[in-house]
């Protein structure tokens, strides 16, 4: 739907205008909008961490607190990618609680989505304080009304006891699968297509290279735009952020909400596994998120933080989808730290996997 205009957003008409001053004052966009950020394909990793972490509002409410978020990222979809509002409202809501307490497990809903000309605002409720626990609720919104809503759990380091039934998946390794350009060229040749019939311009930008501030190398290529034999629902990325990343080089701007390095690396990670989770329930139905046959939307997220999070090494994300039912796929997924070998998040989403019959051509008029 289309954005509203909200109440913070009325202006009264203005005197006259006799100047170009005057003019300008005009024209000039509401606080709550900015140009949305492009470039993912060259963005800095230690850029992307700014941008994740949000700005502190001089409003309050009786045990809320608000942000905003700095700029929005355009990353070739025409929306806001459900990743980013997801990751601001997990920085938010660590802003609200002592550096002695992560986020040990955070629950979202998608409710609807994003505008990318509209900085989305954040209410975290503090819900409770308490010497071992917090609670935070998160509501996120934009002048078109919320967007995504978000329950928060944090919880101090305590030793307890400790055991793992996965171990860390040895069927591959990144640095034997090689940089994703090369391979995704060597792919498209054998299909005898160019590459950018293979990987759409979105994907590219986010795939493509080495240069992202969050690598991610798929164990498998497939032909998303026009691949329709069925696929086993399981796949795997490894993910990690550029080498010369460290969260705790982060500089903070001025009313910016500051983050623990554990902390920005919680939110780096969370933005990061909104990629391709959802397409996992579509690989055994021979379609992707890509093919415009295909409606996808992520309809609620949820992560568990089991251990520390190193980003500086590669992270094995293993999805799989148990079922797919009523036009809603459900995948879950488990990330390893190829290091310790160690499980240091569960993950699961359920998102619309609708299917619509393709788009017939328009009839050309008889007067044309």
């Amino acid at each position: 739907p289309a954005p509203e205009t909200s109440a913070g957003d009325q202006r009264r008409r203005p005197a006259p205008e006799t100047s170009v001053e005057d003019r300008r004052n005009r024209h000039s966009r509401p606080t709550n909008m900015a140009p949305s950020i492009k470039g993912y394909r060259t963005m800095r990793a230690l850029d992307l961490a700014r941008l994740l972490v949000v700005r502190a509002l001089d409003k309050t409410a009786p045990s809320s607190r608000f942000f905003q978020a700095q700029n929005n990222i355009d990353l070739g979809f025409g929306r806001l990618f459900g990743g980013q509002p997801m990751a601001q409202a997990l920085a938010a809501a660590s802003a609200t609680v002592g550096p002695d307490k992560l986020a040990h497990s955070f629950s979202c809903a998608f409710v609807r989505e994003g505008d990318l000309d509209t900085l989305p605002e954040f209410q975290v409720d503090q819900v409770r304080d308490g010497r071992s626990f917090a609670t935070r609720r998160v509501r996120a919104f934009q002048s078109h009304g919320d967007i995504l809503d978000m329950l928060v759990s944090f919880h101090v380091h305590e030793p307890g006891l400790d055991h793992q039934m996965r171990s860390l998946p040895t069927e591959d390794d990144p640095e034997a699968l090689g940089p994703n350009e090369p391979r995704f060229k060597h792919f498209a040749d054998n299909l005898g297509k160019p590459l950018e019939l293979v990987f759409p311009k979105p994907l590219a930008d986010i795939l493509i290279g080495e240069t992202q501030p969050m690598l991610i190398r798929p164990s498998v290529l497939i032909d998303v735009l026009t691949y329709d034999r069925e696929l086993p629902p399981r796949q795997r990325n490894w993910i990690r952020a550029q080498p010369d990343f460290d969260a705790s080089q982060v500089s903070f701007g001025q009313d910016v909400a500051e983050l623990t390095p554990e902390q920005l690396n919680q939110v780096m990670l969370a933005f990061t596994s909104d990629f391709s989770f959802l397409g996992t329930s579509l690989l055994p139905h021979g379609t992707s998120v890509w093919k415009p046959t295909t409606q996808a939307a992520s309809l609620t997220h949820t992560m568990f933080f089991h251990r520390p999070i190193d980003l500086q090494d590669w992270i094995a994300f293993d999805m799989e989808s148990p079922i797919a039912a009523g036009a809603r796929g459900f995948a879950r997924g488990e990330m390893f730290d190829r290091r310790t070998g160690k499980l240091i998040a569960s993950l699961a989403q359920e998102g619309l996997i609708r299917q619509r019959a393709p788009r017939s051509k328009p009839k050309r008029s008889q007067f044309s």
